[in-house]
């Protein structure tokens, strides 16, 4: 039995095929495809890029013939046009769309509880054992995902703009941000980012210069708080509308975002147990595609068990593989 799992988000699209022992046969990487910020068809390429990739390095056919068995594939599309865009490739006799939040909290183990996904954009989410489930945030860059990749890299950016004025204190971001764009001067960073039009992504993919500079900078260390702040705030929402405030339930932190370690993590957790002391912090060995494959294993009917979780760890023997589904 071959398997399929798919996740997409608004960096990038990964695709794993697997065999019915948890053993990877392929994978596949396609660009975005967050239909709120890349186009239907940018982002139907991304899909089908990812999965054609990992049909062929497992050997298979990706030309309609039902090589894969079972289909679980999410991120944040619609599920027709996810549905439609997968049939472009491959078409598996079982296939199911699945919620990011789903993938999320499978990839944590859990299929109830609550969650905060902070990658390119963020969300957070809670979901009681009875079913009762609420959402906030997700709303894109223009007017939400607080604590995302992309806003710590914006509040970055408006950091070494005010410290440029004299509006705000002195930042080791400054030099920073100049030495990751090749330049000597804010302006020309500006210039840089304003001329090419960056996308999302790549304005996203400058936070990791503010973890780099918390142990030794205050600015640095001060935009991470906000962004546990933000994220604790939407957790603590959720969470109390599917009233879990006053029980045990696994609190999944998913996302690129969480690679700035405790500074973030520290205090979001400590925020969350202030009001629902019974949270219990998981940070997921794999990425949310591996949550996709579990929920694969269970339309299949098999058992994720322990040795399926090894064969699939000893699986990833490719360092660009693993750079992609070992969270960070």
């Amino acid at each position: 039995m071959r398997l399929l799992a798919l996740d997409g988000g608004g960096s990038k699209t990964v695709c794993l095929i697997a065999d019915q022992s948890g053993r990877v046969l392929g994978w596949g990487r396609g660009g975005p495809s967050n239909l709120s910020f890349a186009s239907a068809e940018a982002a139907g390429a991304a899909i089908r890029e990812a999965i054609v990739a990992a049909c062929a390095r497992a050997g298979l056919s990706s030309d309609g013939e039902p090589a894969i068995d079972v289909a679980v594939c999410g991120g944040p599309v619609r599920p027709p046009f996810m549905a439609e865009t997968v049939a472009q490739a491959v078409q598996p006799p079982c296939y199911r769309f699945a919620a990011e939040a789903e993938s999320c909290l499978a990839s944590g183990g859990a299929n109830w509880g609550a969650l905060v996904l902070a990658g390119t954009g963020s969300f957070e989410y809670a979901r009681a054992k009875e079913g009762h489930e609420h959402r906030c945030d997700g709303w894109g860059s223009l007017f939400g995902d607080e604590g995302s990749a992309y806003d710590i890299a914006r509040r970055a950016l408006v950091a070494v703009a005010r410290a440029e004025d004299g509006r705000g204190p002195p930042t080791a971001l400054r030099e920073a941000v100049l030495a990751r764009f090749g330049v000597e001067s804010f302006r020309a960073v500006s210039r840089r980012i304003y001329g090419e039009n960056l996308p999302r992504d790549a304005i996203a993919g400058l936070s990791p210069l503010v973890s780099q500079a918390a142990n030794a900078d205050a600015v640095a260390r001060e935009i991470l708080h906000e962004a546990a702040m933000a994220l604790a705030h939407g957790a603590l929402t959720c969470i109390r509308a599917v009233g879990l405030q006053e029980q045990r339930f696994p609190l999944v932190l998913c996302g690129g975002a969480f690679r700035a370690g405790q500074p973030m993590i520290a205090p979001l957790v400590e925020a969350v147990r202030s009001q629902a002391p019974g949270a219990e912090p998981v940070r997921p060995r794999f990425e949310p595609v591996y949550g996709a494959l579990r929920l694969a294993f269970g339309c299949a009917t098999l058992d994720w068990d322990e040795a399926a979780e090894r064969r699939f760890a000893e699986s990833l023997n490719d360092p660009a593989l693993e750079a992609l589904v070992v969270a960070g």
